[in-house]
């Protein structure tokens, strides 16, 4: 299936998607290439699979993952879009594939027993030289790719199901999610450096995410958006609030604009500039889990 080419910066009025990429093995997470050319999914059965994402065409076979017991696949892409990183949700180990030709790139790098059997995400720094590894119960580990040297953040009491971010440009900070609130960690000296809507009486946090050049910070509560430079100064606070609570937040390359799902009232796209005004909204079919820029 071809798609027309996308209208540059068209936002006032979002397409219903069309529905290019289906498995018969369920999908359990998916990941975009940094260019938007490929499209990798994890599956239940052990598996992943990249897709061309303008046919909707799978590019070539799947990637199995060996694992001891039956469970989903977690994909991530490097910066580079070289490499496919893939993780069994069993907590075993990390295998890395060439995303051109689909052969394995590297042994597997095998987990450190602190990371349990439930892994939610896993991460690229920005150069590509590190992985953050993060468990459903709040273990987060790096893992250094060129020695294998593996760090061992303490645990954190987590929210939902938001994973831990590198904080660009260099990745040296993390990014983590707590229930009510959120926290910037050192990653070589295991030190916490800041915390962020310390003081006040914040509602859980169901949603977060860290803009591409590290600058901004936002998070979604009690059914709005609230945005803060990672300096600490808040910036745009409660938006209006959507009719349903917000499960999932994204900026676009400038960190200008944010998206955001809110579970059965759809996708809106939000000007960080003009202090929250909304740029662009869709009705999803369905309930919309994940929203990203695809393009900027």
């Amino acid at each position: 299936m071809n798609r027309p080419p996308r209208p540059a910066g068209r936002l006032d009025r979002l397409a219903v998607p069309e529905r290019l990429f289906v498995d018969p093995a369920g999908i359990a997470t998916a990941a975009l290439s940094p260019d938007g050319s490929l499209l990798a999914t994890g599956h239940r059965d052990n598996t992943a699979r990249m897709w061309d994402s303008t046919t909707g065409r799978p590019r070539g076979e799947p990637l199995l993952h060996a694992n001891r017991i039956i469970s989903n696949v977690v994909v991530v892409f490097s910066p580079d879009g070289r490499t496919l990183a893939t993780a069994s949700q069993d907590g075993h180990d990390v295998r890395f594939w060439d995303a051109a030709t689909g052969k394995p790139t590297r042994p597997p790098v095998v987990l450190p027993k602190e990371i349990d059997a439930s892994i939610r995400s896993i991460q690229f720094d920005p150069p590509g030289a590190r992985l953050l590894v993060s468990s459903a119960r709040g273990n987060d580990v790096v893992i250094d790719l060129s020695s294998g040297r593996t760090t061992v953040l303490p645990v954190l009491r987590i929210t939902r199901d938001i994973p831990p971010r590198f904080l660009p440009p260099r990745g040296d900070y993390v990014i983590r999610f707590g229930v009510n609130d959120v926290e910037e960690w050192e990653t070589r000296s295991l030190r916490r450096v800041k915390t962020f809507f310390s003081g006040r009486k914040m509602p859980t946090i169901f949603a977060g995410e860290v803009s591409r050049d590290g600058g901004w910070l936002a998070v979604s509560v009690d059914h709005a958006i609230e945005v803060v430079s990672t300096a600490g100064r808040r910036t745009v606070a409660d938006w209006p609030r959507e009719l349903d609570p917000i499960d999932q937040v994204d900026f676009d390359d400038s960190g200008g604009r944010v998206v955001a799902c809110a579970r059965e009232s759809g996708v809106v796209v939000r000007d960080l500039a003009a202090a929250g005004k909304t740029v662009g909204s869709m009705r999803h079919p369905d309930w919309p889990m994940e929203a990203r820029f695809l393009d900027g």
